[in-house]
This record gives structure tokens, sequence and C-alpha cells, in this order.
């Protein structure tokens, strides 16, 4: 009986606690009942937002394009929002090419800017078919490549194709020094301007001095009248050193007022031409205490061989000035192309017909490319003639330098006059174009890294062929070591007594320091001075 009255209490209380369960766990419950309403609801949600937004965007393409297929519309169903919208910026012939294509790869291309996509669906269906077999970042540098060197590219198999995008760096820039390498102030550039039209000025009356000399120094001669002689032929060489004194001044002036070349690489330049300047100012303090006929004849010889040598190098100079000045040019033709794209863009989206100013544009980045090319060759050039001292060769180099120099700078008119076409045809078709509206893709610049030299060598002066086999013999077994070294070779003619310098940095082997003093003995029958620098970054060898 005590056994059942137990019982029975337990059944009393098990009921009393599971008619209270309910208000126990009210909130709970419905909390787990509304959250499994919501994950069976929220997928149909999405996609009835994602279905009516799709209509929308749809039937607004349709409205502008009315003779585009509503069925070809339906793939780009598979698109968010945001990258539908940019699709749907394509004209119908670009959307058409894009719909040829499968899924994956207009999900793929859908990540590019529309001015970008443009480009890029412009191009036959094989290279497309290439481009999108690349990863994310080889697709981003590719697309934001110029059309000349976008069509190029993808011309090339994958492994090449694959070497040339590392070479690619896409910068944020800044937009003081879009084209400039540094900030120069307008005070410091009249003051410069205002020296070189000084030195200008100079150089046009010594110019004139030189050829009055030159008739004096004549007449004295066909007179027989040594003391004249003397006299006017101390006065020429004179002038001919202020002459040349006052042609680097000019050249220091420009290179101080050009922001097209960097800080580091003016100061270098600076001082090399004020080396110059005081070697001259040197000679011509020699020339002033001269008397004799012997010694005229020794200053003039002197004069001579420092003319020739200070000649090549106000050439390297001068290109180094008209190389920058190509070099920006470039850069604002590549960012001009930036704009050019982005107002197309703007245009096909106002559904107007852009497709012949597309044909020019093409033209122009192939001219801009052509002058890229020949600029490059030029540089490949100006770096050789750096490292010969044979003077056939030198003069042959700088020579293809300036020539393919001139070959860039043709191709950029050309450039020029076919993108005051394309600015004309845009400003006929669209009259509301902002040409002078900064756009995102302006301030973004591409930069092709070049393979950097493991070896820079720079000759001044002039050399004999078994000197200059030995320069090659060094170079060639620096390369081979992998040797890291600065050498500098210095030797001069003073007093009729040499002078020598050398100074080496870097661990070398007993076969390069073999030719290092080969090279410095050999050195010893030269007439008037020769410096050879070189550079090696190789990692110094084991």
């Amino acid at each position: 009986m005590e056994k059942m009255k137990k019982l029975i209490s337990i059944l009393i209380l098990a009921l009393f606690f599971v008619s209270n369960l309910p208000t126990a766990f009210p909130k709970e419950i419905k909390q787990i009942e509304k959250q499994e309403i919501e994950v069976k609801i929220n997928p149909i949600k999405e996609q009835l937002v994602k279905e009516r937004e799709f209509a929308e965007i749809k039937r607004e393409k349709l409205q502008t394009t009315p003779a585009l297929e509503e069925e070809k519309l339906e793939k780009f169903r598979i698109l968010e929002k945001e990258k539908l919208k940019q699709v749907m910026k394509l004209n119908e012939e670009k959307l058409i090419k894009l719909f040829e294509l499968n899924e994956s790869q207009i999900i793929k291309l859908a990540e590019i800017k529309t001015n970008e996509l443009r480009k890029i669906i412009s191009l036959d269906k094989e290279k497309i078919n290439k481009i999108t077999n690349l990863n994310e970042k080889q697709l981003e540098k590719l697309s934001s490549l110029d059309r000349a060197r976008l069509k190029r590219f993808s011309e090339l198999i994958e492994n090449n194709l694959n070497k040339e995008l590392q070479k690619i760096e896409i910068k944020k820039a800044d937009p003081k020094l879009l084209f400039k390498k540094r900030i120069i102030s307008q005070q410091k550039i009249r003051k410069a301007e205002e020296r070189f039209q000084t030195s200008k000025q100079k150089l046009l009356e010594l110019k004139k001095e030189l050829d009055n000399e030159k008739k004096l120094l004549k007449i004295a001669q066909e007179k027989n009248d040594e003391d004249a002689v003397k006299e006017h032929a101390k006065k020429y060489l004179l002038t001919a050193i202020d002459a040349i004194i006052n042609h680097l001044e000019k050249i220091k002036s420009k290179i101080q007022q050009s922001q097209n070349i960097g800080e580091e690489k003016a100061l270098e330049l600076t001082k090399d031409i004020n080396l110059k300047i005081e070697e001259l100012e040197g000679v011509k303090s020699e020339i002033e205490d001269i008397s004799t006929k012997e010694e005229i004849r020794k200053a003039a010889k002197t004069t001579n061989a420092v003319w020739k040598r200070t000649k090549i190098k106000s050439e390297f100079y001068v290109m180094v000035l008209v190389n920058k000045k190509i070099e920006e040019t470039i850069k604002r033709s590549e960012q001009l192309e930036k704009k050019l794209e982005s107002i197309l863009t703007e245009m096909e989206e106002k559904n107007l017909n852009v497709k012949n100013i597309e044909e020019k544009l093409t033209k122009f980045s192939e001219k801009v490319d052509e002058a890229r090319t020949r600029f490059k060759q030029s540089q490949e050039k100006f770096k050789e003639a750096k490292s010969t001292g044979i003077i056939i060769d030198l003069q042959k180099l700088i020579i293809e330098s300036k020539s393919l120099s001139k070959e860039a700078r043709i191709a950029l008119r050309e450039a020029h006059a076919i993108l005051t076409e394309i600015i004309k045809d845009i400003r006929d078709l669209d009259k509301e174009i902002n040409f002078e509206k900064e756009r995102e893709e302006e301030q973004i610049i591409i930069e092709e890294k070049e393979e950097k030299s493991k070896i820079d060598v720079e000759i001044e002066g002039f050399l004999k062929l078994s000197q200059q086999r030995l320069v090659d013999s060094l170079i060639k077994t620096l390369n081979q070591t992998k040797t890291s070294a600065e050498i500098e070779i210095g030797v001069k003619v003073k007093d009729e007594n040499l002078e020598l310098k050398k100074e080496i940095k870097g661990t070398l082997t007993k076969h390069q320091k073999n030719l290092i003093n080969q090279l410095t003995d050999n050195l010893e029958d030269i007439e008037d001075r020769v410096i050879i620098k070189i550079e090696s970054e190789n990692e110094v060898s084991q």
C-alpha cells in the first residue's frame, strides 16, 4: 500500500512538470520556430528580389537597346546586381560576344571594370578564352593594360604571357608626381632658365670670337708673324675652352629645371658636369701661363683631347634630357588613353555609336606602343654606348640611339594627330562630355618592370681594342662568378706623367684581379684620360 502511494505521488509530480513545460520555455520555442520559418523563407525572398532586380535591369536595357534579343540577356541572370549593372553598360555587339561565352567565363569577366571589359571583349574568341584561364591577379594586370599591349600580350603562349605579366605593376599614382620625378619651385625653374639663356647668349658671342680669332690666326700665319701667331693661337684656345664651359653650363641649367629627372640623378649629372668644368678651368689656367710655340702646340693637343671626351659626355647629358621628355610624353599618352576609354564607356551608356572612335583609339594606342618600343630600343643602345671606349663603336651606337629616339618622337607626333581627331569626333557626337573631369582610372599607373641589369659599365675616354677586350673579359667573369663589386679605374696624363687611380669594393677572384692589373698596365700608353666604372649587383659567390 505504501509503495502504491509513492508511485501515485511520483506520477502526479511528473504530470505537474509536463503541464508546466510550455510556460517554462515559451520564448525559446517561439524563437526556434521563427528561425525555422526564416530559414525556409529567406532563400525564396532573396530569389524573388534577385528576379525582380534582373527583370528591372533587363527592361531598362531593352528600352535603350530595342534590337537586342531578350532571350540573350537571360544568360546574365547568374550575375549579382552590381556586376549585372556593369555588364549591361556594354553595347549590343559586345553583349552578344559576352553571351557566347560559358557561364564561368561570364562570371570571371564580370569582375572587371566596364572600361577594361570593353577592351577584352573586343578581342577574338581565342584570345578571350586564353584570358579567362588567368587567375584573378593576372587578369587584373592584363585588363589594366592599354589596347596595344593587351592585344600583344594576349597573342603570347601561356608561359610567355605569365612571364610578361610578372613584370607588370599596378600603382596608385601621386597626382602631383603623375608625370614628374620631382617637384621644383617655379622660382628655381625661372632662375635656371635665366642661367640657360645667359649661357646660350654667351655661347653665341664666343662662337663669333672663335671665328674672328681663327681668321686673325690665319692672317698671322700667312704673314709669318710668330708673335701674332702665338697670341691668336692662345686666344683661340682660351675662347674654345670658354665655349665648351658655356655649352656645359647650358646643359646643366636644363637639368636643374627638368622635373622629368629624379633628384638623385639630377645631382649626379650636375656633379659630373661641375667636374668637367673644373677640369676645363684647369686647362685654361695652364694655357694662360704658356708662351712658347711648343707649349701652345701641346696645349692645343690637350684642349682637343678634352673637347673630344667632353663632346661625347655632353651628348650623353642631352640624350638623358631628351629621353626623359619622351618618357613623360609616353606616360601622358597612356593616361589619356585611360581617360578616353572611360569617356567611350559613358557614351555607350547613352546608346551612342562609338565604333569609329574606338577604331581610332586602337590606332592611337598602337602608335604609343610603337613609341614605347622604339624608346626602349634607344635606351638599350644608349647603355651600350656608355660601356664602350672604342670611338667607332661609340659613335655608331650614339647615332643608332638618337635615330631610335627620333622614331619614338615621330610615332608620338602621329599619335597626337590621331588624338586630335578622336577629341573632335567625341565632341561632335556628345556635346555634354566633360574632358576635364577626373576619373578614377586616371589615378592608376601601369609600370613595366625592366629586368635589372646585373652589371653597369661606364667608360669615359677612348680605349684601344686590346684594352676594351680586357674590360669585356672582366665583365664576363664577374657575371660568371656572380660577384658583387664596385670597380673604378682612372688614368690621366699630367705634366707628361701618368696618374693612376684604382678603387675596388668587393671580393674578387684571383683571375679578376689579374685582369684589372693587366688593364691598368695596358692603359699606360693613353694620351689623355680614361675612367672606367663597373658596378656589379650580382650576389657574392660563395
